[in-house]
């Protein structure tokens, strides 16, 4: 009666410490034993059964004690599903106990039709009776073991799935690949607390497996490491499509090799990336920081997240795809600087936002003197290669507000922002100054002795009030710098009468 509402109370205690402990001395209390130990499977892997809580002297059975299950009376309780009973010091010892003890009574503790773990009864002689009450007892104590590991997994598992949501938020906002990369690998370890990863995907053209990002390995060998499909574990999860989960990777017959040095346990999870059902990468995880294995909860959870990175890797691919898109749409090929199609669409945009804050702007023709002259004596190659040096020059002279445009053969445009006539007359004397200094190949023989513009400049809401108004404008101002003399900058002038 005693036992039976003993192992109710069993099933009240959530702590797992705290429900060993009161399992073996509430055994030592009720049946006067001498020492008594309760021994579990090592969650970190191997089989060993590791004692969880102890009562008696130390030395008849050592709170570090392992007990391996293929040996001695441990090996004869596994065979036989059955407790056990010995006095033969030779079968004591080769179990592993020390030579203090000398009389030994194991009960397997069953979850389903495993053995993983037992009580073991030390230097006390138990009447038949008491063999079959410890017996019962055992299997009261193996349903609040299992509770409190369920109740340890569900509330886990609550964790991981809102975590989960947090991280996939968080992955799915991330627009830059190499940011994602990294982000991936982080929380995917966050999730099944392991220490080393790597994200590898699949290069369709070479058919072969690349590192992304990796933790525990270093970044030199990373760049170097070509996996083809197939080959490895790595190789043959993204050829099949399934995932490993290893928890020994000695014994695993799927592995069959030896631990790596780098690596701290024996159990990973290799998993694929999957995307509308093809396999674009692979994820390895490998070393939980608490140094178990790893297990279907860490499978389940780590797929799920899996499949969210899959996606959020093609979003942020496609992406990166349209900026590219929208950036050649909007990019002179030749110079790299934006092309006219796009600068019309910003300058108006500009021309607003100035007309609302009732902020001035400025805006510059330009062109290069003799640039048909320079051409024919030199070459379309060597005029090519002068008009992205021309660019360049000017990008680099120009304020991170401004922005320059091809505007077509050899003119360019540059949009000052919040900028008066006043201030835009030194900052294109200060560019025009800057081309004037700046060696372009074969400039000696131009017209002028070197290779120079004219600017024209004209400013909102003083000259113009509008896009054409302004570009018509500035380009007036630019041909009268052409007809002054080149290599100067012109002012917009308004019509007198």
């Amino acid at each position: 009666f005693t036992l039976f509402h003993l192992g109710n109370d069993l099933n009240l205690v959530m702590d797992p410490h705290e429900l060993h402990g009161l399992i073996i001395h509430s055994l030592a209390i009720l049946f006067d034993l001498s020492g008594a130990g309760l021994l579990l499977r090592d969650p970190k892997g191997g089989g060993a059964l590791v004692v969880q809580s102890w009562y008696g002297p130390r030395e008849w059975g050592p709170a570090g004690l392992r007990a391996d299950p293929s040996r001695g009376l441990f090996e004869r309780m596994v065979e036989e599903h059955r407790a056990v009973r010995s006095t033969d010091p030779l079968e004591i010892q080769a179990s592993g106990l020390g030579e203090a003890a000398h009389s030994v009574h194991l009960f397997p503790l069953h979850f389903g039709e495993r053995i993983q773990g037992c009580i073991l009864v030390v230097n006390t002689p138990l009447e038949e009776e008491d063999v079959r009450m410890i017996q019962a007892f055992c299997n009261q104590a193996v349903t609040a073991i299992q509770n409190v590991e369920l109740r340890r997994r569900l509330e886990s598992r609550i964790l991981d799935i809102t975590r989960l949501g947090l991280l996939s938020s968080e992955v799915g906002e991330t627009r830059k690949m190499n940011d994602l990369f990294q982000l991936i690998l982080n929380r995917s370890t966050e999730i099944v607390k392991a220490e080393q990863a790597s994200l590898m995907l699949l290069d369709e053209a070479t058919r072969e497996l690349t590192i992304k990002a990796c933790r525990g390995l270093s970044e030199k060998v990373a760049r170097r490491l070509r996996i083809p499909v197939g080959e490895g574990i790595a190789g043959k999860v993204v050829e099949r499509g399934e995932p490993i989960l290893v928890e020994d990777v000695e014994r695993d017959p799927r592995v069959g090799r030896k631990k790596l040095m780098r690596y701290k346990t024996k159990s990973f999870i290799s998993i694929p990336l999957m995307l509308d059902g093809r396999p674009i990468g692979v994820l390895n995880i490998s070393d939980k920081v608490t140094g178990e294995v790893f297990n279907e909860d860490d499978l389940k959870i780590i797929r799920i997240f899996a499949s969210q990175a899959a996606v959020a890797l093609e979003r942020t691919e496609l992406y990166q795809r349209s900026k590219e898109m929208e950036q050649v749409l909007i990019t002179d090929h030749l110079t790299g600087l934006l092309n006219r199609r796009y600068f019309f669409e910003r300058t108006t945009e500009e021309i607003a936002r100035a007309q609302r804050h009732s902020h001035p702007l400025s805006l510059m023709m330009i062109d290069v003197d003799d640039f048909k002259w320079y051409n024919d004596r030199n070459g379309h190659l060597a005029g090519d290669d002068a008009l992205r040096s021309l660019a360049a020059v000017i990008r680099d002279t120009i304020r991170n507000i401004d922005f320059v445009a091809r505007y077509g053969g050899e003119e360019f445009t540059v949009v000052l922002p919040q900028t008066s006539k006043r201030e835009a007359i030194l900052i294109g004397e200060r560019l025009r100054k800057e081309v004037e200094r700046f060696y372009f190949p074969y400039e000696e023989n131009q017209p002028l002795g070197q290779f120079t513009i004219s600017i024209g400049l004209a400013s909102y809401p003083e000259d113009a009030r509008d896009l054409k108004g302004l570009i018509e404008a500035a380009d007036q101002a630019m041909y009268r710098a052409k007809r002054s003399g080149k290599n100067r900058l012109s002012l917009f002038r308004k019509a007198s009468g």
